[in-house]
């Protein structure tokens, strides 16, 4: 409640407009929740909120490492259970034979960010 009477106060709204602006600071990433993760909604109650670090701002627009990508992917193909898009697989494939000598680490950094 207080971002939200924060937005509004800074940007002369009403409180729903505010509230709908707060939302999609959430949706974007800009802000994010402590307790419910997987609601990506702006609560006008004491639900907890953070500011995320400017680094990892959308409109910094950087480029992930190879490694990351390939956590990613292999994230999403522990979920999928191997049943990844055409163009995952070639890119998950060509990450495979490229960083063969640390796919262990990047195997197990999946699993963990998984659970």
């Amino acid at each position: 409640s207080d971002i939200i009477a924060w937005i509004s106060n800074k940007m002369k709204t009403t409180t729903e407009e505010a509230q709908v602006f707060g939302t999609m600071l959430v949706a974007y990433g800009y802000i994010y929740p402590l307790q419910n993760h997987r609601k990506l909604v702006m609560c006008n109650d004491s639900s907890l909120y953070r500011f995320q670090t400017p680094y990892f701002w959308p409109t910094e627009q950087w480029v992930p490492e190879d490694s990351d990508y390939a956590i990613y992917l292999a994230k999403r193909n522990i979920r999928k259970k191997g049943m990844l898009e055409p163009y995952e697989q070639a890119h998950y494939n060509h990450l495979h034979e490229w960083l063969n000598h640390k796919w262990d680490f990047i195997v197990m950094q999946a699993t963990e960010q998984y659970k």
